[in-house]
């Protein structure tokens, strides 16, 4: 999905009437002279991300690599089926149900507003008549939305998007059609005297969306957002009068999310004095990962963050003795953090799902119990128990589930009673299925430096099975998601010299 994305990202810039945002919006409207004909009009096509039919988004891909791209006839044919197979394997999870998308691609796939972009591009230029752009005196979109500069009237524009709408390419478009006043983006574009003005525009139903200043963010970033905000409104005002306006506004709506006055007005004075031509000039950012580039170390934040930061660098030379980490790590690391664990994340979790009250296990007894066939080799090794016990922290941990030999998604635990090491291990399958390998591993000779548990049985007792006990601690029943089936190894403080090892389930 990402080498889709990049590749389609490098196709949609050579595409005239797209713009990359506000500033590119309010860059190209101020190169326009106005004239007394003209009216405002906007157009915003209806659900575009899940209108898109299939074959002729493929077909939209192709005609742009055909025109646009240097591309081999490999290359395109490899994208085209990788983009073909992203759309037709494009499913989603619903209430415990799985639900297949047959037309469009889901909004948060990472090569969707490209995928769209190139869709309407190819819309621009295959399906747009020349007799309604003699109209047209101006046009541009962001992706599904367009701002046109009409000359014919109101009633010729009214035909002209019944005349769009009637299209084998599933889409549907809504209006908008003024003289004098007009909102894109988030800006409301005006005429006076024949000059464009443009301010800020919020949304009547707009909340304020500002993160709180005593969230638990890094002081820097909470620093920051007053200064992107008071600039990103000295972009979108024409005149310095409109600025200190909207900036009054943008005052009040910081001093309700609990930012201090000095941090407000060293926001407003910075954006107060910033040349507004400066921040309508183009960025021309770029994104690639160059080989000495800083490797990110991604961490959630907490109070603790600062320190965890200092203790990782301080540390970070000890891998300096690896050559491969020494060539990598040299140049430095970038510390980055996500945001800390919040309310919402438990609250209102993104897998959605109705509760169920009905008690999923009948059982009432809890512990770990043998299967009693007669031919389990576990059963013999098996200890019968309701608790079991870390000998490294010497904690006792409750079973709380019914467990035995035929139970699957196990967390177990394996005892050398002689010596009092343990190891933990997980697995999907029946647990007598996993047992029975570790100890035909145990006793046979040739396998006993195979893995850790081997090795220590041949080391502490010889083989001798009589020393070897198995206990099942947790059942955990996997979600769609998957499950913790890791805990017990951090919980039980296992490590590499305290106890034989971990592993990876099987």
């Amino acid at each position: 999905m990402e080498v889709c994305d990049a590749v389609l990202a490098h196709v949609v810039p050579p595409l005239s009437k797209t713009v990359r945002g506000t500033t590119d919006v309010l860059d190209k409207l101020g190169k326009i002279v106005w004239h007394g004909e003209y009216s405002w009009a906007t157009l915003d096509v209806a659900s575009l991300y899940s209108s898109i039919p299939h074959d002729k988004g493929l077909e939209a891909i192709k005609f742009h690599l055909d025109r646009y791209s240097k591309y081999t006839e490999e290359l395109k044919g490899f994208l085209l089926q990788a983009i073909g197979f992203l759309l037709k394997h494009n499913y989603f999870l619903f209430n415990g149900q799985y639900y297949f998308q047959k037309c469009g691609t889901a909004m948060g796939a990472k090569f969707a507003p490209s995928f769209a972009n190139l869709y309407m591009g190819w819309w621009e230029e295959t399906h747009m008549t020349a007799t309604s752009n003699q109209y047209l005196k101006f046009c541009i979109r962001y992706i599904d939305d367009l701002l046109c500069i009409w000359t014919g009237g109101e009633q010729k524009f009214r035909e002209f998007v019944e005349g769009i709408n009637t299209n084998d390419l599933n889409l549907r478009f809504t209006d908008t059609f003024s003289k004098d006043e007009i909102e894109f983006l988030d800006v409301k574009l005006m005429t006076k005297a024949n000059i464009i003005h443009t301010t800020i525009y919020r949304k009547p139903c707009s909340g304020i969306t500002l993160l709180h200043a005593q969230s638990c963010h890094p002081k820097s970033q909470i620093a920051g957002i007053p200064i992107g905000q008071f600039l990103r409104l000295r972009r979108n005002c024409s005149t310095l009068g409109e600025y200190k306006t909207k900036a009054n506004e943008m005052r009040d709506r910081f001093k309700e999310r609990g930012y201090n006055n000095r941090l407000i007005q060293r926001a407003y004075t910075r954006a107060e004095n910033t040349d507004r031509d400066i921040l309508l000039a183009p960025q021309n950012k770029t994104y690639k990962k160059e080989f000495g580039q800083k490797i990110s170390f991604i961490t959630r934040y907490s109070r603790q963050y600062k320190k965890i930061v200092k203790t990782v660098k301080k540390f970070l030379p000890i891998l300096y003795a690896d050559s491969d980490f020494c060539r990598i790590l040299i140049p430095g690391i970038g510390c980055v953090a996500r945001h800390a664990y919040t309310l919402g994340d438990s609250l209102s979790p993104s897998l959605f799902k109705e509760k169920n009250n009905s008690k999923q296990e009948f059982l009432r007894y809890s512990g770990c119990f043998k299967c009693g066939h007669n031919r389990c080799v576990t059963c013999k090794y098996l200890k019968v128990s309701g608790e079991f016990n870390s000998t490294v922290t010497t904690t006792t941990y409750k079973i709380k589930q019914y467990i035995n030999c035929c139970s699957k998604g196990i967390v177990y635990l394996i005892t050398c009673t002689k010596c009092g090491k343990q190891y933990v291990g997980c697995t999907t399958r029946s647990l007598k299925e996993r047992i029975r390998e570790h100890i035909n591993q145990v006793s046979n000779i040739k396998l006993s430096s195979k893995t850790n548990v081997t090795r220590h049985f041949q080391e502490c007792n010889n083989s001798n099975l009589q020393y070897f006990s198995i206990q099942g601690i947790e059942q955990i029943k996997t979600g769609i998601r998957g499950g913790d089936l890791l805990r017990y190894i951090d919980l039980l403080d296992f490590s590499p010299t305290n106890q034989v090892d971990v592993t990876c389930y099987i």
